[in-house]
Formats: structure tokens, C-alpha cells, sequence
């Protein structure tokens, strides 16, 4: 899922202009949802001293997923920011000073990939966390001047209804070994889980 970005949204504001009134009054539904969470931008020292927690919170997703390919390791986060420094960037959403969900992001050139995320389950189902992270990703996108936004492959129904359509994407793969090279694309295509969701478009006809 990809979402370009319009030359000529500058704020949230704009980007929310162009919504439909049924899209409007669900990302400001959203966004009351929210109550007393807020948002903090995370630095090295509070990776540091979150990076338990926010291990959790990726397990929570990660362990509910129909397909994975790797599971990371517990101290990924921590590495991540060490080692890209300010060219990642976290928001961790906090409730009470707790640390209930996190997204992270990679600024690369002039596109912004949205990263691992993590959440409480109990607590994203009447908060709609998840919905106002995608927000607050196209939030940070289009305030630094990014033109794209990578969301992933994953949940492509909720990011359709923000603004990301789907795209292709192929993989090249081969190994050493000629047998097993001529097998990789029947165990491919079986491992390859089936999505089945609607396309949204949360804008207005032009």
C-alpha cells in the first residue's frame, strides 16, 4: 500500500479538506475517541527506557498475524534508532503515562515508510488507535514535505480509507541449488496468505 502525497496539502487541514463528509466525520469520530491518550515524539532515551514495553506491544500485533516471515528481536527498536538516528522516528501514545502503542517510521529521501507498530488489543478496539496512528503518519509525511507514504502490505482495507491504494511488488528470489530453485515458486505462492478486503477512497470526485 502506497499514498502520494498532493502537492498542495501543507497541514493536516488540507488533507482533510479533501475528504468526503462521511470520511470527515469519522477521522474527527477517531480522533475524540482518543480522550485522554496523547502523543509523544520518542527520542533515544525514551526508546531506551520503553524498548520492554514496546516489545510487547509488537508481540500483541505480531502473534495475530495470519503470516510472518521473521519475528524480531527484543532489542530491534533500541538498534533501529541507534544505528538510523534521526533519520527514524517514533510516536509512542500514552494513557495514564503508559505506554499503550507506538508506531515507528524510516525517512528515506524523499518517502516515508511506515515501520512495525504495536498496540494494546483491549485498549485500540474503543480508542481506534490504529486508525489515528495512519493519521498521524500522513500527518508527519505531509509536515516534512514527504511526496510518498510506504504503508506495508498489512490491514489494506483501514489504509485504503485513509488515502493509500495498493500496489504491485515483485520478489526475486534464488538459491544456490537448482532443485530447490525450481520449487521456490509453488512454496511462494502457498505461503503467500490470500486478502480479501474493499478498496476505499476517502476523497472527493473531482
Amino acid at each position: 500500500m502506497n499514498f502520494n502525497l498532493k502537492n498542495n496539502w501543507f497541514n493536516t487541514e488540507d488533507y482533510i479538506a479533501d475528504f468526503t463528509t462521511k470520511y470527515r466525520t469519522r477521522c474527527n469520530r477517531a480522533k475524540k475517541k482518543l480522550g485522554n491518550i496523547f502523543r509523544k515524539d520518542l527520542n533515544l532515551s525514551d526508546v531506551i527506557e520503553l524498548q520492554e514495553s514496546m516489545y510487547q506491544l509488537y508481540l500483541n500485533v505480531a502473534e495475530k498475524a495470519d503470516f510472518n516471515t521473521v519475528y524480531l528481536n527484543n532489542n530491534y527498536f533500541l538498534e533501529l534508532k541507534k544505528q538510523l538516528g534521526e533519520a527514524t522516528h517514533f510516536f509512542g501514545y500514552f494513557l495514564e503515562d503508559k505506554l499503550v502503542s507506538f508506531v515507528s517510521m524510516i525517512k528515506v529521501e524523499d518517502k516515508l515508510e511506515a515501520h512495525y507498530i504495536g498496540y494494546e488489543p483491549s485498549i485500540n478496539a474503543d480508542r481506534q488507535i490504529y486508525l489515528n496512528m495512519l493519521y498521524d503518519i500522513v500527518d508527519f509525511g505531509i509536515s516534512n514535505g514527504f511526496k510518498k507514504i510506504g504503508f506495508a502490505r498489512t490491514a489494506s482495507e483501514i489504509k485504503s480509507s485513509v488515502g493509500a491504494t495498493a500496489s504491485q511488488y515483485y520478489c526475486y528470489l534464488k538459491h544456490t541449488k537448482p532443485i530447490i530453485n525450481r520449487c521456490i515458486p509453488a512454496l511462494f505462492q502457498y505461503f503467500t496468505p490470500v486478502e480479501n478486503w474493499k478498496p476505499r477512497n476517502p476523497f472527493k470526485q473531482v
